[in-house]
């Protein structure tokens, strides 16, 4: 559990901590070549490092990891050092070596100031994205897995805001909470029912506080995912009365139970993930719903930073993005009929000018 100092800056006030952050002086936006697109391009260049200049990389994070501990803290950064030497460097100097110059450029010019990218490249190298996503959210976490607020003065406050990879969660969990308020509002006489399914952990969606009124069930896979949560609201969440199952979400298809219950659905990022089978999805999601309930889901368009995420820091997720919204549109109006769903509306974000994340209606008449 999170200890008492820090209990008072890790509240589910983290957006707008960064928000103040980003409305401040020390903001500077990035353009799209630095948000992503350069360091992609140094990949596919096909240039190499040679050892001398991987050993300066290396020496560069640990001399200014070093620099940023003070007194007190030379024994965290001992151990800090033990486990970037044993655990995160054999990764990363095998990332790099393999074609992919621009990671190393990328810690250059910003993760040998941040305490952030390292932890956040160990989760997305493992692929435990139950803690890598929450950095989108301002929360980083120390090598022991203990959950804590992004220091204010670190550079990747500027990327987290600015980059699609991290932009998207924040958008789609804030476009499913107004949803989600707007169908309790509009049902005072009883408790609505809510599925969360996939991506669980979604700090931006519980950031206003629990929402009354309603019944959360979710559904993700990963039970770190949970354990990540419950960090956040720093309760079990039974005692918050959300049903959270370390299942998968197809599971809940065959239960008769639930079937005819669900007010609302909200897939995060599995519709991007597992494009073929949509349809399959959603006929079963059509099973879940009442009349008139909602399948709310997004599609990630393609971006550069979607290409960084995929080239760069070699995610082992799969992620296939549509190629435009346009495209993201039409297939979703054509495949969803299929299922018994009626598409009704999409809203969509943009990252520096570029379409980025589509969040798409879909009702059971």
């Amino acid at each position: 559990m999170i200890q008492a100092a820090q209990k008072d800056k890790l509240q589910l006030d983290m957006l707008d901590r960064m928000e103040e952050f980003w409305n401040g002086p020390k903001y500077r936006a990035l353009n799209n070549d630095l948000g992503s697109k350069w360091f992609v391009d140094k990949s596919k260049s096909g240039e190499k490092f040679s050892d001398e200049e991987m050993d300066f990389i290396h020496d560069q994070i640990l001399v200014y990891k070093g620099l940023r501990s003070n007194v007190a803290e030379v024994d965290d950064f001992e151990e800090w050092s033990q486990w970037f030497e044993t655990v995160l460097w054999p990764n990363m100097r095998e990332k790099i070596a393999d074609n992919h110059s621009g990671l190393g450029w990328f810690y250059l010019q910003m993760a040998k100031s941040s305490n952030a990218v390292p932890m956040f490249d160990g989760d997305a190298w493992d692929g435990n994205l139950a803690t890598a996503c929450l950095l989108a959210f301002g929360i980083t976490h120390d090598i022991h897995g203990k959950l804590k607020p992004i220091d204010m003065d670190d550079p990747m406050l500027i990327y987290i805001k600015e980059n699609s990879s991290l932009a998207f969660m924040r958008y789609r969990s804030s476009v499913a909470r107004k949803e989600i308020i707007r169908l309790r509002d509009s049902n005072p006489d009883r408790k609505i029912r809510v599925g969360i399914f996939g991506g669980g952990a979604e700090p931006a969606l519980w950031s206003g506080g629990l929402i009354d009124g309603v019944e959360f069930i979710v559904y993700d896979i990963n039970p770190k995912m949970k354990g990540a949560l419950e960090q956040i609201v720093e309760q079990p969440l039974e005692k918050l009365g959300i049903d959270y199952r370390t299942d998968n979400f197809t599971n809940a298809f065959a239960d008769a139970s639930l079937h005819d219950t669900f007010d609302l659905i909200i897939y995060n990022g599995v519709m991007s993930y597992y494009p073929e089978k949509k349809v399959a999805i959603a006929a079963g999601t059509r099973r879940l719903l009442k009349k008139g309930g909602i399948m709310l889901f997004d599609d990630i368009l393609m971006h550069p930073d979607m290409e960084f995420g995929l080239l760069v820091r070699c995610w082992t997720v799969k992620l296939v993005p549509e190629p435009s919204l346009e495209v993201a549109v039409e297939k979703n109006k054509e495949a969803l009929p299929a299922a018994g769903l009626k598409y009704d509306h999409y809203e969509c974000q943009d990252v520096r000018g570029i379409h980025n994340c589509v969040v798409n209606w879909a009702i059971k008449e």
